[in-house]
């Protein structure tokens, strides 16, 4: 065994090291023995030899040896271990965990494998990844872009971004972002506008819903409001023919809102029929009404009064004078 004494090389070569069989152990209990011959084996004669030859100071400089040619190890629990001359110290690694090399010159490399098995936790301000970059809730990668491949993903929080691009599905409670526009798919969502990006028409297959007011271009379908169909024009333009429902009637409500209006209705035809009013402005005059005959339809009237023998008016009728 050899170790230095400041500048000075010293060795020794004892015949026995006893080590404890309980692990670990101190350098107190490690027992250095060196065989002595001698021809007086009494107390008083083995006392002799050992004066003589110093076998007390070889014992204690055996100690000083084996105390400085070997050290000790520590872990995080304050265990000590000595590691004394002559004794190796074995550094295993743990497969998927660490790697142990030996090298020359007294070189022992300690390091990762290519693939890391953490069993329980890993606790880490950022974790690098390739071009990926995972540290404080945020995940980034130097590429630009993100895969997960064909893997679902799962929040029961918001998922914030910016614009979303979506080749397949996305379903979910909220859809939030930071910038002003967003598309998925084809669809796009500027703030409170909706748009199709490859079309001028957005398709709904499903029934919609509207709970307030629905503004078509210049028509306002409101159900909830005094005017359920109303128009910014003042009129509302139907481009169609309109059919009425079986029973159903044309009312009207006139100058005052209240619970009177005109109905329009028709008797139920036995064949089609075509009411054609004239190129002109009037009033229509409707049967089984008196109050026409002394108005002013006409325009210049003149009246017929007819007698009966005992000359009593009996009916009057009254006719355009042109």
């Amino acid at each position: 065994m050899y170790w230095w004494e400041q500048d000075v090389l010293l060795k020794l070569r004892s015949d026995v090291i006893r080590y404890p069989v309980i692990q670990p152990y101190s350098d107190e209990s490690v027992v250095v023995i060196d065989y002595k011959t001698t021809s007086d084996c009494s107390v008083s004669g083995f006392t002799r030899s050992i004066r003589r030859y110093q076998y007390d100071l070889q014992a204690a400089f055996y100690r000083r040896g084996y105390q400085k040619a070997g050290f000790k190890v520590e872990d995080s629990s304050s265990t000590q271990q000595l590691i004394g001359g002559g004794e190796i110290l074995r550094v295993l690694g743990t497969t998927n965990q660490t790697t142990a090399v030996v090298s020359a010159t007294d070189t022992l490399t300690i390091g990762l494998p290519n693939s890391v098995t953490i069993t329980t936790q890993l606790t880490s301000p950022t974790v690098v990844a390739g071009n990926l970059t995972l540290t404080n809730g945020s995940i980034t990668d130097s590429s630009g872009a993100i895969s997960f491949g064909n893997e679902n993903i799962s929040t029961t929080g918001t998922l914030g971004s910016g614009a979303i691009t979506s080749t397949g599905n996305i379903s979910g409670v909220n859809i939030t972002g930071t910038g002003s526009t967003h598309t998925l798919g084809t669809i796009e969502v500027a703030g409170n506008v909706i748009r199709s990006t490859d079309s001028t028409q957005i398709e709904v297959n499903d029934s919609l819903k509207v709970v307030g007011p629905l503004n078509a271009g210049v028509t306002t379908l409101n159900p909830a409001g005094s005017n359920n169909i109303e128009s910014s024009t003042g009129f509302t333009i139907f481009g169609s023919n309109i059919l009425m429902g079986q029973g159903k009637s044309i009312a009207f409500e006139g100058a005052t809102a209240n619970d009177f209006e005109t109905d329009i209705q028709v008797t139920d035809p036995t064949a089609d029929r075509t009411i054609t009013f004239p190129d002109a402005s009037g009033t229509v005059a409707l049967t089984g009404s008196t109050g026409y005959a002394t108005s002013t339809i006409f325009t210049s009237a003149v009246t017929l009064i007819l007698y009966n023998s005992s000359g009593t008016p009996v009916k009057t009728i009254v006719g355009s004078a042109t």
